[in-house]
């Protein structure tokens, strides 16, 4: 079940990139490193491996994620929810900052990383986001989520009290997508 959006959270990584560089002085539009003048001596600080990694993010330009090993029935209640304006695996800025948190976790460990570890961030984040959606009723997707009529609203509040509202009923679709789904991240 194909959906877009991590060219937005790669977006999303250059513009925090951006505020970080005007944050630090360094001018947006160049690829210089700011300099300090110690002694004397000039200093032009590099990152290659921030240069590598940001090189390495521009993969994500164009890649969507895929949700995998759900059960048929699951697989058509996200489609219908989808269907009738309940996407619950749409890109929002929340998404992608939960992404960004992700890779920050991992890169504040203070341990050497390679693309591919740092990507696996990538289909963790999505599957955490997305199973806080479908547990509480689409969490910050809420106000983009078509409401239920009225009298459905009704009966679902009768039938089912417990439930968090719009994709929760039963709990099994949250069930089997905490244990069944593998979000894959395609590059296209």
């Amino acid at each position: 079940m194909p959906d877009g959006g991590l060219p937005a959270i790669a977006a999303a990584l250059r513009r925090r990139d951006a505020r970080q560089r005007q944050q630090i002085g360094r001018r947006s539009d160049a690829d210089e490193l700011p300099t300090s003048v110690v002694d004397g001596m000039t200093v032009t600080r590099s990152t290659p491996n921030l240069d590598r990694l940001l090189a390495d993010l521009s993969r994500l330009k164009g890649a969507v994620f895929e949700i995998r090993g759900l059960s048929k029935l699951s697989e058509i209640k996200l489609a219908t929810l989808k269907r009738d304006g309940r996407d619950f695996i749409q890109v929002t800025p929340a998404m992608e900052q939960q992404v960004v948190r992700f890779m920050r976790g991992a890169l504040s460990g203070g341990a050497r990383l390679s693309i591919n570890q740092l990507l696996s961030t990538v289909p963790r984040a999505l599957k955490t986001f997305i199973s806080l959606r479908l547990r509480n009723g689409g969490n910050d997707a809420k106000g983009r989520l078509r409401p239920l009529n009225p009298d459905y609203a009704a009966y679902k509040r009768r039938r089912y009290p417990n439930s968090p509202g719009i994709g929760y009923a039963s709990g099994d679709l949250a069930r089997d997508f905490d244990a069944n789904a593998v979000v894959v991240v395609v590059s296209r």
